[in-house]
């Protein structure tokens, strides 16, 4: 049977399907047999003949809120009363059973005392809540107004820093390459001159090493035992330190904007020393 609301009194949401023990959603109603009835049940044999109605269909409400309710208790049996002790509905039996003794009222009393209460607060909600929702919706909508407008203000004031700032980075710009073409042209200069120092080492090795491969070839045992090597030392032959190779790391630099006191920070190239052999 419906454990369900078939009225506007029983205060459970829930609905049960009255064909099945399943927790289908209730779906259908039958003007015929007065049931809630799921999907599946709506196609049962028992209610093809009968009077189905969508469940929230204006004529299915209907015919439910005029249908007799089954208690809940005792299925057997429908609603007859109100218990207002316990503040639940009561049939016969119940009546004589556990609300012995109890205070009673029709269910048409109480269906009328609870719609007027309803009602009155559905004025008290339009009376109250509705004017005070309108007063901070309209502070609301001024407020927007005026950020929006504080928002239009800002992004002009940012348009003409950007191109305030657009002008001295262009300044800045034509500065810095010419400073970075002056020390570019300075180093290349210096790194030229250690390469043909470098340069020149290397032939003088070579040349060592030619004479010395020369001399092994042709020269008895003798010779060569007799041959002196107190002139031959790695000190006439070292290549000195190399300097000015750029390295991967970057001294950063403050550079002042021609027109504020804003400082903006580059990074520019530095050159060490690469030791090939140490002195």
């Amino acid at each position: 049977m419906a454990t369900a609301n078939q009225g506007p009194l029983l205060h459970q949401t829930y609905v049960e399907c009255d064909g099945c023990e399943d927790d289908n959603e209730v779906e259908w109603y039958c003007i015929s047999c007065k049931s809630n009835l799921c999907g599946s049940c709506k196609t049962a044999r028992l209610h093809r003949k009968h009077i189905l109605k969508p469940w929230k269909d204006p004529e299915s409400v209907s015919a439910r809120q005029d249908a007799p309710m089954p208690c809940k208790v005792h299925p057997d049996k429908t609603y007859v009363n109100y218990c207002t002790d316990c503040d639940v509905l009561c049939c016969s039996a119940c009546n004589a059973g556990d609300h012995s003794g109890h205070h009673f009222k029709t269910i048409e009393d109480v269906v009328d005392e609870k719609r007027t209460a309803l009602r009155n607060f559905v004025d008290e909600l339009k009376d109250n809540c509705t004017s005070k929702a309108k007063e901070m919706k309209d502070k609301l909508a001024g407020n927007k107004e005026k950020f929006i407008s504080r928002c239009s203000m800002n992004k002009e004031k940012i348009k003409q820093k950007i191109d305030s700032l657009r002008k001295d980075l262009t300044s800045m710009e034509d500065q810095l390459m010419k400073e970075e073409e002056s020390i570019k042209n300075e180093n290349v200069s210096k790194l030229e001159k250690d390469i043909l120092e470098v340069k020149n080492t290397e032939d003088k090795i070579a040349e060592t090493i030619k004479n010395i491969e020369k001399e092994l070839s042709v020269s008895s045992n003798q010779s060569i035992i007799q041959r002196s090597l107190s002139s031959l030392s790695l000190e006439n032959y070292k290549v000195r330190n190399i300097s000015l190779l750029p390295t991967q790391e970057f001294e950063t630099s403050d550079y002042k904007f021609p027109s504020t006191t804003e400082t903006i920070g580059l990074r520019r190239t530095r050159f060490e020393t690469f030791c090939c052999f140490q002195e």
